[in-house]
């Protein structure tokens, strides 16, 4: 199934299909969370990325990845998944600065989420 999505992701950027990738965050979050999961938290991660390239502005991929990671952040997910994601966030603030007024809120539940499994 990730190599089906991660292909697709790659046409809905290449094509700057906005419909297509919606449809591939609806696949790709059925799949995380099915109560015996087909994709990990990183599999869905990349997909996001690689797809959020259908977005022409950059605006509204900043609005995208925003919105997107902050319902990410609220999924039940491992104390360890969590300091993983929390490092790729904050690695994506450092490539595009504007990234960190919209993902903020991520970067601080995943932190309260880490520091009260302490």
């Amino acid at each position: 199934m990730y190599s089906f999505l991660i292909d697709i992701s790659y046409i809905a950027a290449a094509t700057r299909s906005n419909e297509l990738t919606n449809v591939i965050q609806i696949l790709s979050n059925k799949y995380l969370y099915l109560s015996k999961p087909i994709l990990s938290i990183f599999q869905v991660f990349k997909i996001t990325l690689v797809s959020s390239a259908s977005f022409i502005t950059k605006e509204k991929w900043i609005e995208f990845i925003g919105d997107y990671f902050t319902r990410f952040c609220y999924k039940e997910m491992s104390v360890e998944d969590a300091k993983r994601l929390l490092e790729h966030i904050s690695f994506l603030c450092i490539i595009e600065p504007k990234l960190c007024e919209v993902l903020g809120k991520p970067r601080v539940l995943l932190n309260v989420y880490i520091d009260s499994a302490s």
